[in-house]
């Protein structure tokens, strides 16, 4: 299983908090339940605890949902303090705590009921309409599969971006 550091991704950087500001400025993209939508009355239990913990430092939390790639080249640049829900490789640059929060399974794959397909290695995806979201960290055997694509309206591989991707790719799939 792939660990993944869930609580804060901090990026190191001359815009790090001044001692003025006392709002934190999180981003990341929808992916309930641990990190929901900006307008959601329940933000997702990451954006919960990052909240809690930097209230007890008086700290403030302000979360943003923004596509993902856009959020990491936020930090990048320096308007946002924090991202939520990084793998290391999303963005190398960036702190990471030493212990991870979260321990997530490997990536799930999900088809219709009545596809007969099974996946047995990754040439198993050759020839089969797939659907990711752009930037996302899949792991390394999957994301050299994906970078080999060349794009084309015919192409086999969809990549979404956006706040609504996952929905978005789940809706191709289920209109087939």
């Amino acid at each position: 299983m792939k660990f993944i550091t869930f609580i804060l991704t901090l990026l190191l950087s001359s815009t790090a908090l001044s001692e003025e500001s006392k709002e934190i400025i999180i981003a990341g993209d929808n992916w309930c339940p641990i990190n929901c939508g900006e307008q959601d009355s329940k933000k997702g239990f990451m954006i919960d605890v990052a909240t809690e913990a930097l209230k007890e430092a008086g700290y403030t939390v302000r979360y943003m949902e923004v596509p993902w790639l856009r959020a990491i080249e936020m930090a990048r640049e320096g308007r946002i303090h924090a991202i939520v829900g990084a793998f290391k490789d999303d963005a190398p640059d960036f702190y990471y705590p030493q212990v991870p929060f979260l321990q997530l399974s490997p990536n799930s794959l999900f088809m219709l009921k009545e596809t007969e397909w099974q996946y047995q290695n990754i040439r198993s995806f050759n020839g089969v309409r797939i659907g990711v979201i752009k930037g996302y960290d899949y792991g390394d055997e999957m994301n050299t599969y994906i970078k080999s694509f060349s794009y084309s309206k015919t192409s086999t591989l969809v990549q979404l971006s956006g706040n609504d991707a996952v929905e978005r790719n789940l809706k191709f799939l289920t209109r087939k």
